[in-house]
């Protein structure tokens, strides 16, 4: 890149790190003109992000006005096909539950499978990896059985593959009840006759709360053999959706992920 081009990428980089809640569509296709050179700079976001972990506390967080730049930046890596970052994108998910919260807001159980699914369709083992581990967060695990579950209902070939690695999961020992619970959940969506009776005996194993999900409810769900695809926002719809949910964050109350952990746990 010549010498005018770094200097101008760096001042949009800079620019880019002091936004607060939403990013204009014209600064993000300013960004994206440099292509894959402006990959580095987006992993270094998160870098810092991941860095900083252990240096707040988060019962009593620093506010984060920045807090919509490593989301975009997650966002804005799976735009550009930048497979290479998925080791990056899974480091900055594999931080502890509050410290995700604070970053990711709701964005994680809602949106975020869609940055696994995008890099790491061809990744596979790492995002076994990542959901096998039981240190991680249970939202941030079952975003990444999500992309999985979308990978193996529209790439047949996958199908397979991501078959074993829910074969292993299911049949996985001492797992949380609850993210059992969300994870047969979310394989209704597959619906895979294989995983079907290792469903129904990891439900029973780790005692799973029936509202979450019970053995009759997978059974009834089976009988209608009903898939869900879903397929990612593409990037002016993801900017528009921020966007939005920056304006209502800013003008009503919300529940937060936390207040909705609370809650389940009293009602286990």
């Amino acid at each position: 890149m010549k010498q005018g081009g770094k200097l101008k990428l760096d001042q949009l980089i800079k620019k880019f790190r002091l936004n607060d809640n939403w990013i204009d569509q014209n600064q993000i296709d300013e960004l994206l003109s440099f292509g894959s050179k402006v990959v580095p700079h987006l992993e270094k976001i998160l870098a810092d992000v991941n860095s900083q972990r252990h240096r707040f506390d988060v019962k009593i967080p620093p506010k984060n006005p920045g807090w919509f730049v490593p989301l975009y930046s997650l966002y804005l890596l799976a735009h550009l096909g930048s497979e290479d970052s998925l080791d990056t994108v899974l480091e900055f998910l594999s931080q502890k539950q509050e410290t995700l919260d604070y970053w990711l807001h709701d964005f994680l159980n809602e949106d975020i499978w869609e940055v696994t699914y995008l890099l790491g369709g061809n990744q596979l083992e790492k995002l076994q990896e990542f959901v096998l581990n039981k240190e991680l967060d249970c939202f941030a695990r079952l975003a990444v059985c999500t992309a999985l579950i979308q990978t193996a209902l529209n790439f047949q070939k996958k199908k397979r593959t991501v078959s074993r690695i829910f074969t292993e999961l299911l049949k996985s020992e001492n797992e949380d009840s609850e993210f059992i619970g969300l994870l047969v959940s979310e394989l209704m969506d597959l619906q895979d006759q294989v995983l079907k009776p290792l469903m129904l005996k990891a439900l029973e194993t780790n005692v799973v709360w029936s509202g979450i999900i019970s053995s009759g409810e997978v059974n009834s769900g089976f009988k209608k053999k009903c898939t869900r695809r879903i397929v990612p926002l593409d990037l002016p719809q993801r900017v528009e959706h921020f966007k939005q949910y920056a304006y209502r964050s800013t003008t009503s109350s919300r529940t937060s992920r936390q207040e909705k952990r609370r809650i389940l746990e009293e009602s286990l």
